[in-house]
Protein backbone atom coordinates (compact mmCIF):
# COMPACT_ATOMS: atom_id res chain seq x y z
CA UNK A 1 0.00 0.00 0.00
CA UNK A 2 1.20 3.53 -0.81
CA UNK A 3 1.84 6.44 1.45
CA UNK A 4 -1.37 8.04 2.84
CA UNK A 5 -2.52 11.18 1.06
CA UNK A 6 -2.15 14.01 3.56
CA UNK A 7 -2.85 16.79 1.08
CA UNK A 8 -5.39 19.51 1.87
CA UNK A 9 -8.14 20.21 -0.68
CA UNK A 10 -10.66 23.00 -1.13
CA UNK A 11 -13.78 23.85 -3.10
CA UNK A 12 -14.75 27.50 -3.61
CA UNK A 13 -18.47 28.16 -4.05
CA UNK A 14 -19.54 31.69 -5.02
CA UNK A 15 -15.87 32.07 -5.93
CA UNK A 16 -15.64 35.56 -7.38
CA UNK A 17 -12.15 36.20 -8.70
CA UNK A 18 -10.65 33.69 -6.27
CA UNK A 19 -9.36 35.64 -3.26
CA UNK A 20 -10.38 32.93 -0.78
CA UNK A 21 -8.84 30.24 -2.98
CA UNK A 22 -5.60 32.22 -3.20
CA UNK A 23 -5.40 32.46 0.59
CA UNK A 24 -6.10 28.75 0.91
CA UNK A 25 -3.46 28.00 -1.76
CA UNK A 26 -0.91 30.02 0.18
CA UNK A 27 -1.87 28.03 3.29
CA UNK A 28 -1.14 24.74 1.47
CA UNK A 29 -4.55 23.73 0.06
CA UNK A 30 -5.07 22.40 -3.47
CA UNK A 31 -8.14 23.84 -5.16
CA UNK A 32 -10.25 21.17 -6.85
CA UNK A 33 -13.41 22.99 -7.87
CA UNK A 34 -14.83 26.50 -8.06
CA UNK A 35 -18.26 27.75 -9.01
CA UNK A 36 -19.19 31.32 -9.96
CA UNK A 37 -22.39 32.47 -11.71
CA UNK A 38 -21.03 35.79 -13.08
CA UNK A 39 -19.11 35.04 -16.32
CA UNK A 40 -16.47 37.76 -15.99
CA UNK A 41 -15.66 36.63 -12.43
CA UNK A 42 -15.57 32.97 -13.48
CA UNK A 43 -13.14 33.85 -16.30
CA UNK A 44 -10.96 35.85 -13.91
CA UNK A 45 -11.00 32.97 -11.44
CA UNK A 46 -9.85 30.55 -14.16
CA UNK A 47 -6.99 32.89 -15.09
CA UNK A 48 -5.96 33.19 -11.43
CA UNK A 49 -6.32 29.44 -10.73
CA UNK A 50 -5.69 27.54 -13.99
CA UNK A 51 -5.32 24.14 -12.29
CA UNK A 52 -8.77 24.27 -10.72
CA UNK A 53 -11.99 23.07 -12.37
CA UNK A 54 -14.14 26.20 -12.69
CA UNK A 55 -17.79 26.23 -13.73
CA UNK A 56 -20.30 29.01 -14.37
CA UNK A 57 -23.49 28.00 -12.58
CA UNK A 58 -25.68 28.34 -9.55
CA UNK A 59 -24.79 26.10 -6.61
CA UNK A 60 -28.10 24.39 -5.96
CA UNK A 61 -26.74 21.35 -4.14
CA UNK A 62 -24.09 18.69 -4.38
CA UNK A 63 -24.93 15.03 -4.66
CA UNK A 64 -21.47 13.77 -3.80
CA UNK A 65 -17.79 14.56 -4.03
CA UNK A 66 -15.12 11.95 -4.70
CA UNK A 67 -11.74 13.12 -3.48
CA UNK A 68 -8.55 11.93 -5.15
CA UNK A 69 -6.95 8.66 -4.18
CA UNK A 70 -3.34 8.91 -2.99
CA UNK A 71 -1.18 10.19 -5.81
CA UNK A 72 -4.10 10.94 -8.14
CA UNK A 73 -5.15 14.56 -8.51
CA UNK A 74 -8.48 14.20 -10.27
CA UNK A 75 -11.92 14.83 -8.88
CA UNK A 76 -15.45 13.80 -9.75
CA UNK A 77 -17.89 16.49 -8.62
CA UNK A 78 -21.51 16.44 -9.70
CA UNK A 79 -23.91 19.25 -8.92
CA UNK A 80 -27.65 18.86 -8.70
CA UNK A 81 -27.89 20.52 -12.12
CA UNK A 82 -25.96 17.63 -13.66
CA UNK A 83 -28.04 14.85 -12.10
CA UNK A 84 -30.50 12.94 -14.30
Amino acid sequence: MGKPDNELYSMDLFAGAGGLSEGLRQAGFHGLYASEIVPVYANTYQINHPGCTTVERVNAAFSHVVLPEPGVYETAIRTALELP
